[in-house]
């Protein structure tokens, strides 16, 4: 059984593998591997946020 700071860890590292492996099949396959980072995200759905 996994404690809740164990399980949003958890969560945390999850979606971060699959990110991580996403990528490197990309770049095996020669495509474009995107920026994927939280910020990045932010900054092209709210870009009036940049320099606030």
């Amino acid at each position: 059984m996994l404690s809740h700071e164990e399980a949003i860890f958890h969560l945390v590292n999850h979606g971060t593998y699959h990110r991580g492996a996403i990528g490197h099949a990309l770049e095996r396959a020669d495509g474009n591997r995107p920026a994927d980072t939280y910020t990045v995200f932010i900054h092209g759905a709210e870009p009036e946020r940049r320099n606030v």
